[in-house]
């Protein structure tokens, strides 16, 4: 009687080795995706900070070359 245990039944098996170095892989995947999170958050505050920026800028330049203007019916 032939016994051989195929590839996929082997890759099953645990070992507390295994185990401690799935759980080190886990919390480096989860420090990434909170590291990209936080610099995805500093980009879009940046991005809203400079928004705010030109609009206050094109504000100015508006109010610069704006002057009152008043109308009597005939002109």
């Amino acid at each position: 009687m032939n016994h051989t245990i195929s590839y996929k039944a082997l890759a099953r098996i645990t070992t507390p080795q295994t185990l401690k170095i799935e759980g080190h892989i886990k919390k480096k995947r989860v420090q990434v995706v909170k590291d990209h999170i936080k610099h995805q958050q500093q980009v879009l505050q940046l991005l809203k900070d400079n928004a705010t920026l030109v609009q206050n800028q094109m504000k100015q330049q508006v109010d610069q070359h704006n002057s009152e203007k008043c109308f009597d019916v005939g002109d």
